[in-house]
């Protein structure tokens, strides 16, 4: 294979006519009508068609089949299902694939196909994306065994993300946070519940304390359950008819009119409420709209796909599939299939406006983020399936906040204040009244959602740390999450963690403080746990150079490589009345998310020792 490679068939004619005209390597290749090889190394023919002289017993199979096609039809999902077949009892299959058959709804591993073989470790290569294979698509890599799992069989799920260890090497470090052993019993109940995709999802980039926070949000109706309930309407854009391009039997656009009003999904959308002044006429939205790949025109007298008008009749949230775009329209209004609708009653006005606030809110990007099969994963997309799944709690729900009603109301007159300040604004007035409503709006929206303290950090560190550092195509630029934690950032991390602490271990009278050293040169920080009488704010400590030599030698004894992985293990050592934590100097472990999920950790420990 290694020759196949590195010769094109120019070069092997070169080969024949200077060094030797014969056959020079033994016969290899089958080919189905080709001269056949007393001993086929090299198959030459459609895999999954099963006319391949295989024989179903091997001992190995390594795969990375094409990633070709989409849902049901991914060839790389049907690579799979038809590799189990060709193994022996107790065989093992490591294959490279890409990671939409884990993560989306529809044409992924299923409940079924986790029934039926147990696998042994799954890596989640998102991340590396752009880094390993330039590849527009993420990837993970599958290792499994054809045989039945048992209840008690833990799936090793890893999800290294980019870090700046051993560049010259490209070995891919594997930090203890992304060493998760997940329970055969919570893969079948999350695939009964129809949630093993969002699981595999949340587990990429969330925490103990996230994961515990999105199950807390999952017990409230959805907006799916909002919709019916409501009766309300909406759905995606219609689509422009490309001649001689798009597939399919195109409709006729009329009996709409070329002069309809007309949205389009420039990026200065208009945040929160739209008005007339925002839309032009459908003819030069279709006038606009040209093939990407061909340079052609859309149609002016056909469409490609035509919804109903109850997707462009107002009053209705309109978003982007991007989940990045939300306004409210009080104005019928037609647009492309990049935006969505909600549509109601005029009566529903003000539950409308709230919707496109709490849409637009912190809360539901943070949602997007580790719950999209799409977003923290591969690209900037949610489904409308899933936002249709994220939570909304009508206010006479009773999960819902007792004050729901009055949240509402408030949210209403912010709408009504930029409405009425915005007819008069030019784009940059008007981006000041967004940015101040949006301001006003957050804690509405988590007032609605009672998002506590510790779930606001979550949310924060999300969207400031490891939403901006995802798919980085060059590590020497600025990335959040692997940011070195300077003096600020570690107290922020003693605070939080002490906070947590303090508050629980008050009873037995035990007060908590901590210290920290940090090394640049080493990419290192110790960090100091003191349990005592009294407690006191983070202090900076000095080190030494000896010590810091041995703290190197403690961090590297706490390494395991295993071939181009190297797994980070962790130090954390108990003794007396303290504990010393050594870890990576970046962001991601000394952040106040962080900071929540290792204070957990102590305090299990603690009660452990206790007990």
């Amino acid at each position: 294979l290694a020759l196949f490679e590195k010769l094109q068939p120019t070069d092997v004619d070169e080969f024949k006519k200077y060094v030797r005209a014969d056959h020079f390597l033994p016969p290899l290749l089958w080919e189905k009508d080709g001269e056949q090889p007393e001993l086929p190394v090299v198959l030459s023919g459609n895999f999954l068609e099963g006319k391949l002289p295989l024989k179903k017993d091997f001992d190995l199979i390594i795969g990375n089949p094409p990633w070709e096609s989409r849902g049901d039809k991914q060839i790389a999902l049907r690579f799979v299902k038809s590799s189990h077949d060709h193994l022996r009892d107790g065989g093992v299959a490591c294959l490279l694939l890409p990671s939409t058959i884990l993560v989306n709804l529809h044409g992924a591993l299923d409940g079924d196909w986790f029934r039926s073989v147990t696998v042994e470790k799954m890596v989640q290569l998102a991340d590396f994306r752009f880094v390993l294979f330039e590849a527009t698509h993420p990837c993970f890599v599958l290792r499994y065994c054809k045989q039945t799992p048992t209840l008690e069989h833990t799936v090793a799920y890893e999800t290294p993300k980019l870090n700046r260890f051993d560049r010259r090497t490209g070995v891919i470090v594997v930090e203890p946070d992304d060493q998760k052993l997940v329970p055969q019993r919570d893969v079948l109940e999350a695939a009964l519940q129809d949630k093993l995709q969002v699981a595999w999802g949340r587990k990429f980039w969330g925490t103990a304390r996230d994961e515990a926070f999105l199950r807390r949000l999952d017990f409230l109706p959805s907006l799916s359950d909002a919709v019916k309930e409501k009766k309300w309407g909406g759905g995606v854009g219609f689509q422009p008819h490309y001649p001689g391009i798009s597939k399919g039997d195109p409709e006729p656009l009329k009996p709409w009119k070329l002069s309809d009003a007309y949205l389009p999904n420039y990026n200065d959308f208009p945040q929160l409420i739209l008005e007339r002044k925002h839309f032009i006429t459908l003819r030069k939205g279709l006038e606009a709209s040209v093939h990407r790949a061909k340079d052609v025109n859309a149609s002016l007298t056909l469409l490609r796909r035509k919804p109903e008008d109850a997707v462009f009749t107002a009053p209705m949230v309109i978003l982007s599939e991007g989940f990045t775009k939300f306004a409210f329209s009080k104005y019928n209004v037609r647009f492309q299939h990049s935006l969505r609708s909600i549509s109601g009653k005029k009566e529903d006005s003000n539950l409308l406006k709230f919707l496109t606030a709490a849409l637009g809110s912190r809360l539901m990007q943070y949602l997007a983020f580790h719950s999209g099969s799409s977003n923290g994963i591969g690209r900037d997309k949610l489904h409308l399936y899933e936002s249709l799944s994220l939570p909304f709690p009508l206010p006479d729900d009773e999960l819902a906040a007792e004050n729901a009603d009055e949240i509402i109301r408030a949210a209403a007159v912010i709408f009504g204040e930029i409405e009425q300040l915005g007819k008069k604004s030019d784009a940059e007035k008007r981006a000041e009244l967004v940015k101040d409503a949006t301001t006003k709006l957050e804690p509405l929206v988590e007032a609605y959602y009672r998002v506590t303290d510790a779930e606001r950090i979550l949310i924060e560190d999300t969207l400031a740390l490891w939403q901006p550092s995802i798919h980085s195509h060059n590590l020497d630029k600025a990335i959040p999450s692997l940011a070195f934690p300077e003096l600020p950032d570690r107290k922020r991390y003693a605070d939080t963690l002490c906070e947590v602490l303090n508050r629980r271990t008050r009873k037995q009278g035990i007060r908590i403080r901590a210290e920290s050293m940090a090394s640049k040169e080493l990419n290192l920080i110790f960090f100091t746990v003191i349990f005592g009488k009294e407690g006191g704010p983070h202090r900076n400590a000095g080190g030494n150079d000896e010590l810091w030599k041995a703290l190197k030698r403690v961090d590297e004894a706490a390494q395991r490589e295993n071939g181009p992985f190297n797994y980070l293990r962790g130090f954390n050592y108990f003794k007396h009345d303290r504990l010393y934590m050594l870890k990576p100097a970046t962001m991601r472990n000394w952040s106040r998310t962080s900071a929540l999920n290792d204070a957990d950790a102590i305090f299990e420990h603690l009660n452990s020792r206790t007990a």
